[in-house]
């Protein structure tokens, strides 16, 4: 068992590898592609059967595989948390027997479905449609309708088979127990006969018109109840004529119903195939929107395009003005400053025009006048 789900999950591993590498695949496309491209068509060649619709589409067959393979995978679990269960040696044997067979059939239905998705999940992968569960629905309902009819002939000639084995085991019992009963009879009567000749010679006319008479009455009684017995088997006999004639009209009410009903699924055919137009129509009316939706989506982003370079174009003359405007307020705030610092250093070192004038002197000028 554990073999079995080992291969089952490296199976399903591979399986979701595959599809993870061709859905990366598809998502590499459409980020490369052109945004005027209608990307519901990039889609691998011979993926996808344009003039089948009855088939997937590639994004339905992946989720469909997707919940095939998560149905597979918990059934495998299920059925590894109840395996098989062998029978007992003692306890209640009724009881353990009836949980037995439950637990036996359970798991061969839980067999038969995990076989039947990993059929379905394969001609899905492969042919991306699902002709295996339809053809298993129809003959699983077939079947169905063959054991409905078995069982009701089945219990029908069951109780017809019954009632006359019945009956003729009382004809049997009333037969042998009248032939017993008419052989200890005369038995008896030729014993008294033998006894009465003997004893009474005189008595033998009397005694024989007394046996006769009692033979005749028994043979009568003995009649009637062969003819309550005849006509209970005729009364049996027009039962089981009626019994045939009401599963005629069972039989034709059956023929009429399947007739009906095949009516009915030929006409849901129908209904189908028109909806299923419908919606092929549909779903080329919205690829049409898609595609328009596509182009205007070009043309708006050509026109961002355009209008970001001008913006950008802007925004960097902008800050070139804006550089050069801090630029001069920088040098003009560092020329202050080195003015500043340069009158300083001139005021304290009195240079310039900031110099000390000398005072003249008195006698000097005298002297020269």
């Amino acid at each position: 068992m554990s073999n079995n789900c080992d291969d089952c999950n490296e199976s399903n591993l591979k399986n979701k590898e595959h599809e993870a590498s061709l859905f990366e695949r598809w998502l590499q496309e459409a980020k490369e592609a052109d945004l005027c491209q209608n990307f519901l068509t990039l889609q691998p060649e011979g993926d996808i059967y344009q003039n089948d619709y009855t088939r997937f589409t590639d994004f339905e067959r992946f989720a469909c595989i997707g919940i095939l393979n998560e149905m597979i995978d918990k059934l495998a679990i299920i059925g590894a948390d109840r395996p098989n269960v062998d029978s007992p040696d003692s306890g209640d044997i009724a009881n353990t027997d009836e949980i037995i067979k439950q637990t036996n059939k359970f798991q061969q239905d839980r067999s038969r479905l995990e076989f039947i998705l990993k059929l379905i999940k394969d001609e899905l992968y492969e042919n991306s449609s699902v002709e295996t569960l339809t053809q298993y629905l129809i003959s699983e309902e077939n079947k169905i309708k063959e054991e409905h009819a078995i069982c009701s002939m089945y219990d029908q000639y069951s109780q017809s088979l019954q009632t006359l084995k019945n009956v003729a085991e009382k004809s049997d019992y009333l037969t042998k127990h009248v032939i017993k009963r008419q052989t200890k009879l005369l038995n008896d009567i030729e014993g008294e006969l033998q006894e009465s000749m003997f004893h009474y010679g005189i008595k033998l006319g009397y005694s024989r018109k007394l046996q006769e008479a009692r033979l005749e009455q028994n043979t009568h009684r003995i009649q009637m109840e062969e003819g309550a017995i005849l006509t209970e088997s005729e009364d049996l006999k027009s039962r089981m004529s009626q019994e045939g004639r009401v599963h005629r009209d069972i039989m034709l009410y059956l023929n009429m119903s399947i007739t009906k009903l095949n009516k009915d699924i030929a006409s849901w055919k129908k209904r189908y195939a028109i909806d299923i137009a419908a919606k092929n129509k549909q779903i080329c009316e919205i690829k049409n929107k898609k595609t328009e939706g596509a182009e205007k989506i070009k043309t708006l982003l050509n026109t961002y395009m355009k209008r970001r370079k001008v913006i950008q174009d802007y925004l960097e003359e902008k800050r070139i003005r804006i550089e050069a405007e801090e630029l001069k307020k920088s040098q003009e705030r560092a020329a202050t400053k080195i003015q500043a610092w340069w009158r300083g250093t001139m005021v304290r070192w009195k240079l310039g025009e900031y110099a000390e004038k000398k005072k003249k002197k008195k006698g000097k000028e005298k002297g020269k006048k």
